[in-house]
């Protein structure tokens, strides 16, 4: 499942595929550090914070009260997964 999660393109609008944050380490992060805690808001914040150091002018960088509700939707499932694996683990 984490390899999944990790791994598998993501959709920021019909125009445009982001990749998993540090593929896999971003989410690994966020896995660790608030487990079944991971909210919404924590993972386009971990994508925005690995893209700032890849192409800190990327055009998808954006806080995530200004995202549509359409692109922080599309990171609901990677927050169930973070959760799912959250609570395998424990």
């Amino acid at each position: 499942m984490l390899t999944t999660l990790t791994t598998r393109p993501r959709q920021r609008s019909e125009s445009q595929t982001r990749k998993s944050p540090d593929s896999p380490g971003g989410f690994t992060v966020l896995l660790l550090a608030k487990g079944a805690a991971v909210t919404t808001e924590d993972v386009p914040n971990a994508w925005a914070a690995w893209m700032s150091g890849n192409d800190p002018d990327h055009h998808a960088i954006a806080p995530f009260a200004e995202l549509s509700s359409d692109v922080a939707a599309d990171d609901v499932p990677y927050v169930d997964a973070i959760r799912a694996v959250a609570q395998a683990l424990t």
